[in-house]
């Protein structure tokens, strides 16, 4: 849609929307700005209003305060409480209780008690004598009184049973000369004359504002702008909202509610909250007209600027039309000179360059046009020549080309023989050099077999030897046996010559009668012993002839043994040798016939090998030959159509050139 715009209508369109995108934004920020500035200043305003507010009620409780505190301090007040049977006392008193009251203002009542709560004196005389606080109830009352400073008690406002109004609540105690508490007095004054004093001027700004004040306590009006609400219980969420805020401790703040915005203060120790509120569009209502007055302002700047932009584009791109004329007769291939844009050409503004180029291009173009028909001439003159060298080159490349196809032919044929003898030769030389390789191997097996035939042979020698000297060691051992048979003899002997000597000893006992009983039971035991040793003699005896005949029969297995080891086994080794040396011989006599077989098969594969080289020679220059003349027919064939080509080219250029004027 933009492209087919003119350059003044895109120009005054942008122009326009930017600013209007500007100014609008400037009027969001100031018209933002404007409100808060608005809004803070009457938040400030309506802070200063309940300020003063709150003010007239610390100055109201404050001169209610001083006048119970005069009250109290009369002679006729102390006097009663020091001796309060007095006639006297009483009566002076009570008559000076009425006379202070009725110089009061707005007050409801004002009385005098004892510690005990017993009234003594009141400006309604049929109060005297009551007693207002009895039983657990009296020692928080009097605390009340005791905890401050300087003993006034403010219990803040609320509806006094007797007259149905709101009053403040005050007491005071009064102390003896040695600091005891001895009474107190106490007084209501009416909150209706803080209401007079709460319609004060209203702020000029604000013409609609609703004040009240909140009895925190017991959730009524204690004032209204409205005095039809005053005593009534509060039924709206925000004010309620805002005494549960105070609950928790905020003193002050705002709460916006339903398009309303409420300020609060609250006044501690009275339970009272101060609340003041207005519409937000009468608060804001300046900073509304503000901001309509800068809309128009906008609106009014934005077309101003539109039509400045017009009449500056139209000024600006008037020379932009002689500009598209000189293009648009350029585009339609006229190369004459155009002198309506030579004024503008060479100066530095951008009509002026775009002047410049044009210019330059219909002069680059003109030459061009020149250049090419110079060219179109030059090329139909060259195709000619090189027609007619293209008609020899091509029928010398064919007469080329059958010569190196023959001589081709020749030679494959012949390096296909050569080749296939290169392939038996190269066959023969594997095989004998496998079998060449397998000889090798054989004769390095026979030669680890006759290592190890003499390792073993060594070996066998080495544990034959050593066999036959543990063997005779053991038989050593085992010849120490007959020294056991020497031993059994001597047993033998011993025990005979015991057996002797125990019947001797019995005989000579017996000859001893008595006295030689106890030699005679050892007697008997030596001859029992002596029997015992020799039948042990004669069983080891026995056992002893078997072990020698046994020792005789491994004696004899033994020598066996050796012999075999040293005659039979030792043999077969050697012959084991003999072969393989045998074996060994025969393969490297075979080795030797090999090589030499393989020395001629060398011979006869230098010299195909040779044979082939010329051969491949051969057909490297047949191939190069015929490649060359493949490449001369290629560009026999390239040239003919480069000539084709030039003739087309230089018909285009000639009908490129007949299309410009």
């Amino acid at each position: 849609m933009f492209r087919n715009m003119k350059m003044k209508t895109l120009l005054s369109l942008g122009v326009g929307f930017v600013s209007l995108i500007c100014l609008t934004v400037s009027g969001l920020v100031i018209g933002g700005r404007v409100s808060d500035i608005t809004r803070e200043s009457a938040i400030e305003n309506m802070n200063t209003s309940l300020a003063g507010q709150a003010s007239v009620i610390d100055l109201f409780v404050s001169d209610s305060e001083n006048m119970l505190q005069a009250y109290a301090s009369a002679d006729e007040i102390t006097n009663l409480l020091k001796e309060p049977d007095n006639a006297e006392y009483i009566s002076a008193a009570q008559a000076y209780t009425e006379k202070y009251f009725s110089k009061l203002n707005q007050w409801e009542g004002i009385y005098l008690s004892n510690w005990d709560t017993k009234v003594l004196a009141h400006s309604s005389a049929g109060a005297v004598g009551m007693v207002t606080r009895t039983g657990d109830a009296l020692e928080p009352y009097r605390q009340t009184m005791t905890s401050s400073n300087d003993g006034f008690f403010n219990g803040g406002a609320f509806v006094s049973p007797a007259s149905d109004q709101l009053i403040f609540n005050l007491r005071m105690a009064i102390y003896d000369d040695n600091g005891e508490p001895m009474g107190f007095v106490g007084g209501g004054p009416f909150i209706s004359g803080l209401n007079e004093l709460l319609e004060g001027p209203e702020i000029p700004e604000l013409e609609n504002e609703t004040y009240a004040v909140i009895d925190a306590a017991n959730l009524i009006y204690a004032y209204h702008t409205d005095s039809n609400m005053i005593t009534a219980p509060i039924e709206d969420s925000a004010l309620l909202e805002i005494a549960e805020k105070v609950k928790t401790g905020e003193e002050s703040g705002v709460l916006y509610d339903s398009g309303n915005m409420i300020v609060y203060r609250n006044i501690p120790g009275l339970n009272l909250i101060v609340t003041m509120q207005d519409s937000e569009s009468e608060l804001l209502s300046d900073s509304i007209n503000v901001i309509k007055i800068f809309v128009v302002f906008i609106v009014m700047t934005v077309i101003l600027v539109i039509i400045a932009t017009v009449i500056v584009s139209r000024f600006a791109t008037a020379p932009l039309k002689k500009v598209t004329t000189a293009v648009n007769t350029l585009g339609s291939l006229a190369l004459n000179a155009n002198w309506q844009i030579s004024e503008y050409t060479g100066t530095k503004s951008e009509v002026g360059r775009i002047a410049t180029s044009v210019s330059s291009l219909t002069k680059a173009l003109q030459n061009i046009v020149s250049t090419l028909s110079d060219c179109s001439r030059t090329l139909n003159s060259g195709s000619k020549v090189m027609i007619s060298t293209v008609s020899s080159l091509s029928s010398c490349a064919n007469d080329n080309t059958v010569t190196a196809e023959n001589l081709s032919s020749g030679v494959t044929y012949a390096n296909s023989a050569i080749q296939k003898v290169n392939k038996d030769i190269v066959t023969i030389s594997k095989i004998m050099s496998d079998s060449r390789s397998t000889n090798s191997e054989r004769i390095k097996s026979a030669d680890k077999l006759m290592e190890s035939a003499e390792r073993m042979f060594s070996n066998i020698t080495q544990k034959t030897a050593e066999t036959e000297t543990d063997i005779n060691m053991s038989m050593g051992y085992l010849n120490n046996f007959e020294h056991i048979n020497d031993n059994v003899t001597r047993i033998q002997s011993i025990a005979r010559q015991t057996q002797l000597l125990a019947i001797n000893a019995s005989i000579e006992s017996s000859k001893a009668g008595e006295a030689g009983k106890g030699f005679a039971v050892v007697a008997s035991e030596i001859k029992d012993l002596s029997e015992n040793s020799s039948k042990a003699a004669d069983a080891i005896y026995d056992v002893c002839m078997e072990m020698n005949a046994n020792i005789g029969n491994i004696r004899s297995c033994f020598e066996e043994i050796i012999s075999f080891m040293k005659n039979d086994i030792v043999d077969v080794f050697n012959n084991m040798q003999d072969i393989s040396e045998n074996l060994k011989a025969s393969i490297e006599g075979l080795n030797s016939d090999m090589d030499k077989i393989s020395g001629f098969i060398g011979n006869i594969s230098r010299e195909a090998r040779e044979l082939n080289g010329v051969v491949e020679k051969n057909e490297h220059g047949v191939e190069s030959i015929s490649s060359k003349v493949q490449i001369t027919y290629s560009m026999v064939q390239k040239l003919n159509d480069l000539i084709v080509e030039n003739m087309e080219t230089a018909r285009n250029i000639n009908e490129i050139i007949s299309n410009f004027s």
